[in-house]
């Protein structure tokens, strides 16, 4: 689903802010950090600090990935349902971490 997104849709922000700004500019080192972002999001982590800053981070996450998907105008039912999916496999995940704890 993640991959799915950037290859998809974050690819066609990274490729607007290219043309406009080039790879050297603050625009495209934070379309890339939302990409590291999303990867470290999306991994199981076996000590408790680094569960502990996917829950904390995940809240800042959205908000950057909701800014760039208004920046490239997509459409809202596509937008409404990577964020739920990805609440949902953060849950899962995060879940799944707790367990890793408690065993």
């Amino acid at each position: 689903m993640i991959e799915s997104f950037l290859f998809d849709h974050w690819s066609e922000l990274l490729a607007g802010i290219f043309c406009q700004y080039s790879m050297d500019s603050l625009e495209w080192e934070r379309a890339i950090q939302v990409v590291d972002d999303l990867a470290e999001c999306a991994t199981l982590r076996d000590d408790k600090q680094s569960r502990l800053q996917q829950v904390w981070q995940f809240p800042g996450l959205v908000y950057r990935l909701k800014a760039g998907m208004k920046v490239i105008a997509l459409p809202l039912s596509i937008q409404a349902r990577f964020m739920s999916d990805l609440k949902v496999f953060h849950s899962q995940l995060v879940d799944q971490n707790q367990n890793i704890k408690d065993n």
